[in-house]
This record gives structure tokens, sequence and C-alpha cells, in this order.
């Protein structure tokens, strides 16, 4: 099985927060499993209902504290009662099927089920493990999806299941980690860098890290895992990603993180400035912004070009050359263009 081919080459989407609970796998191939598509029948929307209803049978053991991504028992209740005189532009209920049709993509994608919903042999596997918690994942099923996830999502689950060990929480540094870790590799086409993850690939894979609690230590998988790695062959590439990690973490990283607190000042640096009312329709001069740091020219310039290079993607940062008076000051060159003036405004 050319799984390391596939995990090279191979990007799939994921939608926050209707990819995040894996559980969700589980579900779409137990009801495959009694499921006997009749004519006329639409696969998305009988599996819609299904899941009203074992939400709302199941809605006492409901958790909020790791919800996201799965329809509220009060929202399924609501609807099943309604769904006698749906409307089209009822947005709850065209959320909720949303949330639904993702759970159906992802097992597709990951071939748990075919595309007219037929289980696969991993996906009859699945289905079959005993059901202990309707919202969480036996640690069978924690097995099972982990070996299917392996052909496509290998490297990155590897990398954010060690970099959470050496990071020990910090929550601010997490996606710092993974973001420059993919970064000072991507020349190598291990893994393809992915613009959007920030708020979306991220944070999903995270939280299937975190299901799946993949390590019990700094380097070491759980046993279970352990034994996929070894019968999937990828022993060598754990290894592999596990040392060079401990080399990023350790050389890469820590210059990274100096960098990180550079780019706090000048977001603070921006805000204190707006606050005290030097902000003209949004921009404060970047001269002002220069003041607090203990910077030349080229070195400044140098820190704002690397600033905007590491967040044009996850923040809406704008630059102007315009003034409302005369500034013969030399302009900074950020992403050759001549500016004076920076905007920044964090995407909610």
């Amino acid at each position: 099985m050319e799984l390391q081919e596939k995990n090279e080459n191979t990007t799939i989407g994921l939608h926050r927060p209707f990819n995040m609970p894996l559980k969700s796998i589980v579900w779409v191939c137990r009801f495959s499993k009694g499921y006997k598509q009749k004519k006329d029948h639409d696969f998305y929307l009988d599996f819609f209902l299904w899941m009203l209803a074992a939400i709302s049978e199941h809605a006492d053991s409901f958790d909020e504290l790791n919800a996201e991504g799965i329809i509220r028992p009060k929202n399924a209740q609501t609807i099943l009662c309604l769904i006698e005189r749906v409307t089209d532009d009822d947005k709850s209920i065209y959320s909720s099927y949303k949330n639904t049709s993702y759970y159906i993509t992802l097992a597709k994608k990951i071939n748990f089920i075919d595309n007219r919903g037929n289980l696969s042999l991993e996906g009859e596997e699945l289905a079959k493990v005993r059901d202990y918690h309707f919202y969480e994942l036996a640690d069978k099923h924690k097995q099972i999806v982990f070996r299917a996830l392996c052909p496509f999502f290998f490297d990155q689950l590897i990398v954010i299941a060690q970099g959470l060990q050496l990071i020990k929480g910090n929550r601010d540094l997490e996606g710092v980690f993974f973001r420059a870790y993919l970064k000072y590799y991507e020349h190598e086409g291990t893994i393809k860098y992915i613009t959007s993850f920030d708020k979306n690939y991220f944070e999903v894979l995270r939280h299937w890290v975190n299901t799946l609690v993949l390590f019990k230590g700094v380097g070491t998988a759980r046993k279970i895992y352990q034994e996929e790695i070894e019968n999937l062959n990828l022993s060598e590439r754990f290894k592999e990603l596990i040392d060079r990690i401990e080399v990023f973490y350790n050389v890469e990283f820590k210059k990274r993180v100096k960098l990180e607190e550079q780019y706090d000042k000048i977001r603070s640096s921006y805000e204190q400035l707006q606050k005290k009312g030097f902000a003209e329709y949004g921009y404060v001069n970047l001269y002002d912004v220069k003041k607090n740091f203990r910077l030349s020219y080229e070195s400044f310039n140098e820190l704002l070009n690397s600033y905007y290079t590491a967040y044009r993607h996850i923040e809406i940062i704008l630059f102007s050359n315009t003034v409302s008076s005369i500034d013969m000051r030399r302009r900074f060159l950020v992403d050759g263009n001549s500016v004076l003036k920076i905007r920044i405004i964090k995407k909610s």
C-alpha cells in the first residue's frame, strides 16, 4: 500500500467545525450498515433525519464542552417537530443538513463508504465495534480511524501531536509551531502548505489529535497507534518525523518565537496608536510604530516584510502611501511597494 505517496501528494480539504468530530465517521458507517437505499431515496437526506433522531434519543449524554461541529439536541428536536412544514429558507434546518453532509463527505474521502453510501471493508469493521457512548470513540474506533487517516494525514497528525507535547498547552504557540514547521519544510514537498489552515485545517487536525490521544509523551505514540504504524510500514517515517521535529524545535522554532514577539509588538503598537487617536481612516504611520523598536530602518523594513509574509493570509494587513500633509521621510518597501502607513484588521 503506497501510503507515503498518498500522504505527500493528496490534499483533503477540511471544514471547521463540521469535520472536527471524528465520531461522525462511526455514525455514517452505522447508518450505512442498516441502510437499504430505495428508489427516489436520498442517502444524504435519510442520514440527516437519522442523525436528528439519534441526537434526540441521546440528548442526556450531550456534552456542550465537546460539541463543536455537532447538532444540539434542542435544535434536532425542534427540526423534527417542524419537518412537516420545512421551507427552503429555513436557515437552522439548512445549517444542520449541511452539518451532516460534511460527515458523509469525510467518510467517503477516507474510504469508509463509496459514492452510493455502501460500506467498505473498513467501514464494516468500524460499524461492528461496540458503541459504549454515543458521542465518544472507543479505543477500537480510534485505532481503525487512525489507520484510515494515515494515507492522507500521517505527517500532519504526527507533527501536531509531537508539537503539542513540546509546547505543553501554550495555545498561542500551537498554530505558530505548525505553520512554521510547514513553511520550513515546504521546499521538500513533504507536506503541501495550506494557507487557510490557521482557522480551519489546523484546528480540525488539532481536534483529531486530542480526540485520538495519539501520544502518551514526547516522541511516543500510544500502543494502539504504534501497532498501526508498524503494520503500515511507517515506523521509519515516524522516527524521521520525530527527529526532524526535535531539530526544528530546538533551532528554528525558538527563532520563530522571538519573531512572533516582534510581530505582537507591531500589533500592540498599532492598537495603542489607534487608541491615542493617531489613526487616520484606520491607518497609523509606520514611523510612529517604529518608535517602539530599537531597530534601524533596514531592520524594521525587514521585520515588516517578514510579518506581512507570515500573516497576510491570517490577518488583513493593509498599507498606504497616502498622507494628509507633506512627509519627506524615506518610505518603507513592503512586497515591492513604497508604503508609509499600516492598518491591521484581525479576521473573526
